[in-house]
C-alpha cells in the first residue's frame, strides 16, 4: 500500500516533530505500507531550506515551498494552487492507495483528488479550524479566509472516508448535531511519547542546578504562547499569584516564544519578582528536561464555545511528566477528565473579575506529591496505541 500524507506545516516545526513524526513512525511499521510520499509547506526560501526530517523507514520527504507575494492573501493563495496542483501530479504518477490529511487545513487537498483521481483519504486531527480563529479574533466572522475554510471542512465532512477528531465531545458534536455517520467519525487525542516525558529525577536535579535553584523551590511551569487562543493579560495575573501564594520558593519557568522584552514588561507590570523567573524557547528534546524539574503546570487556553472540541498536546505533555495543571473548564476532554477522575490537575475559571487564586493553589497542594496520577492520565488519555489502533480499524473498513 502506497500513502500520501499530507501536512500544512513545516517539516521542523515543533506541531510536526511531536505530533506527525510518530504517526509517520507507527504507519511505517505496518507490513501493508510498502511507502509513505511526506508532503509538507515550508515558509523558507528555497536555498535556505534545510531537509531536518529524522530518518523514518519507508519515508520520502517532498517539501512545497511557500512563495511571498507581498500581500498576505497573494501569498495564502498562490500556496493553495502550488500545494493542489504539485499533490494532484504526484498522485497522478505515484497512484497511492490511501491519502491521511493532517489538520483542518490539509483536509482539502484530499476531497480534491478523491474528486479528480477517485483516491481514498481521510483527515486526521480534524478540528473547527475556521470557528477557531474567529473565537480567537485572528479572522473576521466573514471573512476571506474564514469562507474558504470553512467551505473545504464542509467539503471534508461531506466526502472524506474517515474523519479523526482529537475530542470525543467533537466526536459527539458530529454525530448528534452535524449529523455525520459515526461509520466513519473517530477520536484520537493528541498523544505523547510517554517514555521521552516520563519523570526523570536526574534531569530534575540536573535542570535545577542549572537554573540555581535549590530542591524545595516550587516550579510552576507554562509551554506555549499568549494572546490568540490562550490567555494573555490573565496569564500574567495567575503567574503572579503563584508567586504571591508561595512567595520566595516560587519560580516560573516559561518556555516560549513569545519575545522576552515583551514577557519581562508584562512581569513588570504585575510586579513579578524579577529574580524568579526564566523565559527561553528550548529546543524540543530539552521539553523533557524542564517538565521533570518543575512541580506543576499552567494550561492557559481561553475559553470558547469551541473549545471542547480542543486537545491541547501540552497537556498530554505535562501530564506524562507527571504534573497536574491549572486549567480552565471545558477545554478539549481534559477538563472533564481531571473532573471525572478527580485527579490531574484543578478546574480554574479566570473570566471573573477576581478570580479565586487562593482556593486554587490550595486544592493543588495534594497533588503536587502525586505526580504518579497525573502520569496515570497520561497513560489512559495519551498513549500513541490509539494511533495505531484506529490506523488499524479505518484501513481494516476500507479493505485497502
Amino acid at each position: 500500500m502506497i500513502l500520501f500524507y499530507i501536512s500544512y506545516w513545516g517539516v521542523k516545526e515543533g506541531l510536526t516533530v511531536s505530533t506527525v513524526y510518530p504517526h509517520l513512525k507507527i504507519l511505517a511499521q505496518r507490513e501493508d505500507v510498502t511507502a509513505i510520499h511526506f508532503f509538507t509547506v515550508e515558509r523558507a526560501e528555497d536555498q535556505k531550506f534545510k531537509d531536518e526530517l529524522p530518518p523514518i523507514s519507508k519515508t520520502t520527504h517532498y517539501p512545497i515551498f511557500s512563495k511571498n507575494m507581498g500581500l498576505h492573501l497573494l501569498t495564502k493563495a498562490a500556496d493553495w494552487w502550488r500545494i493542489q496542483s504539485t499533490i494532484l501530479a504526484a498522485a497522478k504518477a505515484q497512484k497511492p492507495d490511501f491519502l491521511i490529511c493532517r489538520s483542518s487545513m490539509a483536509s482539502g487537498i484530499g476531497h480534491l483528488v478523491k474528486e479528480k483521481l477517485g483516491i481514498p483519504y481521510m483527515v486526521e486531527s480534524f478540528e473547527p479550524h475556521a470557528n477557531y480563529m474567529v473565537e480567537s479574533g485572528v479572522w473576521s466572522p466573514n471573512g476571506i479566509k474564514t469562507q474558504f475554510q470553512r467551505k473545504k471542512e464542509a467539503q471534508t465532512k461531506a466526502t472524506a472516508d474517515a474523519i479523526v477528531g482529537v475530542s470525543y465531545n467533537y466526536q459527539r458534536q458530529l454525530i448528534e448535531k452535524e449529523g455525520i455517520s459515526a461509520n466513519k467519525v473517530y477520536t484520537v487525542p493528541c498523544t505523547v511519547p510517554l517514555e521521552r516525558f516520563a519523570f526523570d529525577a536526574n534531569k530534575r536535579a540536573e535542570t535545577r542546578a542549572k537554573l540555581g535553584l535549590s530542591a524545595d523551590t516550587i516550579i510552576g511551569l507554562y509551554l506555549g504562547k499568549f494572546g490568540g487562543s490562550y490567555y494573555d493579560k490573565e496569564a500574567f495575573q495567575i503567574f503572579k499569584a503563584a508567586a504571591n501564594y508561595y512567595q520566595d520558593r516560587f519560580f516560573l519557568c516559561l518556555l516560549s516564544p513569545a519575545p522576552k522584552a515583551e514577557v519581562k514588561a508584562k512581569l513588570a507590570e504585575v510586579n513579578f519578582p524579577e529574580n524568579q523567573y526564566f523565559h527561553d524557547l528550548v529546543a524540543h528534546n530539552e521539553v523533557p528536561n524542564y517538565l521533570s524539574a518543575a512541580d506543576f503546570a499552567f494550561s492557559l487556553v481561553k475559553p470558547a464555545p469551541s473549545r471542547p472540541f480542543c486537545s491541547p498536546i501540552k497537556n498530554g505533555e505535562y501530564w506524562a511528566a507527571g504534573l497536574p495543571i491549572l486549567v480552565p473548564a471545558n477545554v478539549g476532554d481534559d477538563s472533564d477528565i481531571i473532573q471525572k477522575e478527580q485527579k490531574g490537575g484543578i478546574i480554574i475559571n479566570l473570566e471573573v473579575p477576581q478570580p479565586n487564586y487562593q482556593d486554587y493553589f490550595e486544592a493543588l497542594a495534594p497533588l503536587l506529591a502525586k505526580r504518579e496520577e497525573a502520569a496515570e492520565l497520561a497513560q489512559k488519555y495519551r498513549s500513541p496505541d490509539q494511533v495505531a489502533e484506529v490506523y488499524d480499524q479505518i484501513i481494516r473498513k476500507l479493505s485497502l
